[in-house]
């Protein structure tokens, strides 16, 4: 489900989150190159980083330390230059095997007007249940 926003919208959105989890470098073409990430100080590397580059250290730090980190995004709700997606991080737990999914949103702004495939995201913050997740993070990394 989405609001707000046309059927290519979406399907822009959803291809950009296939692209993170299949670890292609080109979602990052989707960010300005000074966008702002911000991501919970409560998680290992958690804090905020200026481009896509930088913060692949918030991410590479999460997937050092789970097998197949990733959002599945369940709903895209667009207002202005304003996008939330709602859906749930997947991870497994390399020391047991067990899956876990934990709820997050991710809020993006995006520069300009017009479809988003024409447009870059200038920040993304991340919000999420920090003590699942650090707890799931924690469970995977027990040395």
């Amino acid at each position: 489900m989405s609001a707000n926003l046309t059927p290519e919208d979406v399907e822009y959105l959803r291809e950009g989150y296939r692209l993170f989890r299949e670890h292609d470098p080109e979602f990052m073409e989707r960010f300005a190159p000074d966008a702002t990430f911000v991501f919970p100080t409560t998680l290992p590397a958690g804090g905020t980083y200026e481009g896509p580059w930088e913060a692949l250290e918030f991410m590479t730090t999460v997937s050092n330390r789970v097998d197949d980190p990733h959002p599945e995004p369940e709903e895209f709700i667009g207002d202005g230059d304003r996008l939330v997606m709602l859906g749930t991080w997947h991870a497994v737990l390399p020391t047991s095997g067990r899956r876990v999914a934990v709820r997050l949103a991710h809020v993006f702004t995006w520069s300009g007007e017009g479809a988003l495939a024409e447009r870059k995201a200038t920040s993304l913050e991340v919000i999420c249940d920090t003590a699942s997740f650090a707890a799931a993070l924690a469970e995977a990394d027990p040395g």
